[in-house]
């Protein structure tokens, strides 16, 4: 029985992969498409052969061959009103979109998000109130200096809502609902209504849907017994929002950086965090480095070829912001809780704390590369060494796993 459960999620797997690989296949193939008749052929023949006896890896090839030409057909649904991707093809232009935005949600959801941050700047003028509603709800409006500034020192994902306010409030609806007495699968429900809402005050940008996403699949998993493994949870996000937009892989750079941060939190965070320096004090400083180096060495590639940026005090600056934003968060919602010039006081103080930690490349005076030529080869090839380092580094563990288990055994 374990072993069916095993094969059912490694068929799906394929799929998923399947799917965003077509989609990939479809859009460097745009300019010579595929005839629709052709895939749709290809896609029952491999649902037929699927659906005869076959043995695992069989059946493995099938679900990726399927999803294979199911992507590809999702792609060229849209491949009509699209640009050509600047990755196939060097000449196009640089189409920055968003999956989804602020003026998607209803009219009365943008009003009350207006509302509370035109509450929140009235207490907290200029940039550091909007610094506040930034890292609350991913309020954007600050000034070209300041945005420069945090650009600089590779800050721009703090005012970037995802899995972080996700969790924040999955955390205290959750305490909520438990003292309200409400009982498992209400609580899922009342969650995930929750989770909704949020996605749609906060403006729908691909982290926080990929993030909510990956919230509501990893507190409905236990229901049916299984356990969400953050790996599969990622693909399983990535191929619903591809399926949804199969535009956002390659034109939301947000949806990029987004999957490339959570690839590097889920593979490189752990193995790092056990190969910093002992002296590094507690566990806790362990990981954050930990986070902060692997995120920035997954999106140096693709930042450096889109914005032919990169900023040496990237690390640093997301290590020391990394213990700001809690502080920014808890007073933030502490003053939308219990408005006063005291807790207005107290976000204040912590913004600017954060607004600080983004003048350090100012301070300092260099390390701030601008005009770097990065051109697409490198950019394959960089990520071609990162998933090989993944793939090796899951081997070692495996090996690791196994050995542990025969010294139990003896």
């Amino acid at each position: 029985m374990r072993e069916r459960v095993i094969d059912d999620r490694s068929w799906m797997a394929w799929l998923c992969l399947g799917i965003v690989f077509g989609m990939g296949c479809a859009a460097w193939l745009l300019p010579a498409r595929v005839p629709e008749w052709v895939l749709l052929v290809g896609l029952a023949a491999g649902v037929l052969a699927a659906t005869m006896k076959a043995n695992a890896p069989s059946r493995r090839w099938l679900f990726g061959f399927i999803g294979l030409v199911a992507g590809a057909w999702r792609f060229g649904q849209v491949s009509a009103l699209l640009p050509p991707v600047r990755l196939f093809d060097p000449n196009a232009p640089l189409v920055v979109a968003r999956t989804m935005t602020s003026a998607d949600a209803p009219t009365w959801i943008q009003e009350r998000r207006e509302r509370l941050t035109s509450r929140i700047t009235h207490a907290i003028p200029g940039d550091d109130g909007i610094l506040v509603a930034g890292v609350l709800y991913g309020e954007r409006g600050m000034t070209s200096s300041t945005r420069r500034a945090f650009r600089d020192a590779g800050l721009l994902h703090v005012i970037a809502v995802s899995g972080a306010n996700v969790a924040w409030l999955v955390l205290m609806a959750s305490f909520v609902l438990h003292a309200l007495g409400m009982g498992i699968r209400a609580r899922l429900g009342a969650l995930s209504l929750g989770i909704v809402g949020f996605i749609l005050f906060a403006g729908g940008g691909a982290s926080i849907l990929r993030a909510g996403i990956m919230a509501i699949v990893t507190l409905a998993a236990p229901l049916p017994g299984r356990i969400a493994r953050p790996m599969w949870t990622l693909l399983l996000t990535a191929t619903v929002l591809a399926w949804w937009q199969p535009w956002a892989p390659f034109f939301d750079i947000g949806f990029q950086l987004s999957f490339l941060c959570m690839i590097a939190l889920c593979t490189w965070t752990p193995w790092l965090s056990e190969r910093l320096p002992t002296w590094l004090p507690g566990e806790t400083v362990r990981t954050s480095s930990a986070a902060s180096l692997s995120t920035a060495v997954w999106t140096a590639p693709l930042t450096m070829w889109l914005f032919q940026a990169w900023s040496v005090w990237g690390v640093l600056c997301s290590v020391l912001a990394g213990y700001m934003i809690p502080g920014v968060t808890m007073t933030g919602l502490v003053f939308l809780a219990f408005p006063h010039p005291w807790t207005a006081a107290f976000a204040e103080h912590w913004a600017e704390g954060l607004r600080l930690i983004s003048a350090i490349p100012s301070w300092i005076g260099f390390g701030v590369f601008q005009d770097i030529s990065f051109s697409w080869q490198w950019v394959i090839a960089c990520y071609v060494l990162l998933i090989g380092s993944v793939f090796r580094i899951r081997s070692g563990q495996i090996i690791h796993m196994h050995g542990s288990e025969r010294v139990q055994t003896q």
